[in-house]
């Protein structure tokens, strides 16, 4: 039976690490190390709530902290990440003008949930998610892991990065947006004072229904504003 990407990677994590189903089991919290057993034979769902538990167990590992059952406090780890560029709804750019933009480099902290991630850091132009909670008002920063990076799906009320492309792909635009799941696709929701702000609908295969492609590149994990004097 082919495993689904969260049962596999339960099955290279203990293979890699060594640690026993056993032990797994005991770090997650469940009563029965036959349940580990099912999971990385495909035959048994991994839960959010154990997914989560497993990700921190196995990063303690790497990081020679101590398992997460004992309290120790959080370190937050900083890394240069360079400026993608802005994220502004409606704002297409082309391609060669986004590659070849000067991009500044800053220090980001890293989300503990997501250790091996990459980072993105992002500039916010306009308002579209000024009324998200919380704000992510104009002249803000935004920043957090590749969304690919993470092995998560889209669940109600994460805020995302996503891109939008038309004209073959030579046009895109970044926006910030907070997704809704519907049982036939997505819909990326402005949070904003502003009504002339619009929803992005699409199908289970991330097209919208203006014919645009819309791809999720981050997840929103931090936000920073300037100190205005």
């Amino acid at each position: 039976m082919a495993l689904s990407k969260h049962q596999q990677w339960i099955a290279d994590q203990l293979a890699a690490t060594g640690v026993s189903q056993s032990e797994l089991a005991r770090q997650i919290g469940l009563d029965d190390p036959s349940k580990v057993n099912r999971i990385v034979k495909g035959l048994r769902r991994v839960q959010p709530e154990e997914l989560e538990k497993a990700e921190a167990f196995f990063a303690s590992l790497s990081s020679g902290d101590p398992p997460i059952d004992q309290a120790r406090p959080v370190r937050a780890t900083l890394i240069p990440t360079p400026v993608s560029g802005q994220v502004s709804a409606g704002l297409f750019q082309e391609v060669d003008d986004v590659e070849n933009q000067d991009a500044d480099e800053v220090l980001v902290a890293r989300d503990p949930r997501y250790p091996q991630a990459r980072m993105v850091v992002f500039d916010v132009g306009g308002n579209s998610m000024n009324a998200f909670d919380p704000p992510i008002p104009d002249g803000s920063r935004v920043s957090g892991p590749v969304f690919e990076d993470i092995r998560e799906v889209p669940r109600n009320g994460m805020a995302v990065v996503i891109q939008r492309s038309t004209a073959d792909g030579q046009m895109l635009e970044w926006s910030v947006k907070e997704i809704e799941v519907r049982e036939d696709g997505y819909t990326f929701h402005p949070r904003s004072t502003d009504p002339r702000y619009k929803a992005i609908v699409v199908d289970t295969d991330l097209n919208a229904d203006d014919g645009k492609k819309v791809e999720i590149i981050a997840l929103v994990t931090d936000v920073t504003r300037p100190v205005r004097w």
